[in-house]
């Protein structure tokens, strides 16, 4: 098994949107979500998101992710009251071919409503990783 480490960071101007840059691109095969990380500004008060939601561009196909709340939002838990939240996952998805570059958007709900990336702001993310297995890095 090979791990596909996605690390979203903060810059300093707020956005949801966060352009994911690989050495290689990896071919369509299974891709096995096995943990994620959330780091968030945290101050007295709480946030008020127990799941955010993403949109990971080119990596899962049109209808991998189906629920009652919205299609194609891979929800991720995390702790509004907490810095960091770790969780363990076990879901399989059948991955398009992933390009070098590619786009993941982050939001607050299914309906669209961005949650902003920020280095120096409270209740903004501050970093997500997502840590994928896959089969293969041989070219077919």
């Amino acid at each position: 098994m090979v791990l596909l480490h996605i690390a979203l960071d903060a810059t300093a101007t707020s956005t949801n949107k966060v352009k994911v840059s690989l050495p290689h691109e990896i071919q369509n095969q299974t891709l096995t979500l096995k943990k994620s990380i959330v780091f968030q500004k945290h101050s007295a008060g709480g946030g008020n998101h127990s799941v955010i939601y993403l949109k990971l561009g080119k990596i899962i196909s049109n209808y991998e992710i189906t629920s009652n709340s919205g299609e194609n939002y891979l929800p991720i838990s995390m702790d509004p009251d907490v810095n960091r939240t770790e969780s363990d996952y076990h879901i399989s998805f059948h991955a398009e071919k992933i390009p070098r570059e590619f786009y993941v958007e982050v939001f607050s709900d299914v309906n669209g409503t961005a949650l902003d990336f920020e280095t120096d702001a409270n209740h903004k993310l501050q970093h997500i990783s997502l840590f994928f297995e896959y089969q293969s890095n041989h070219q077919i």
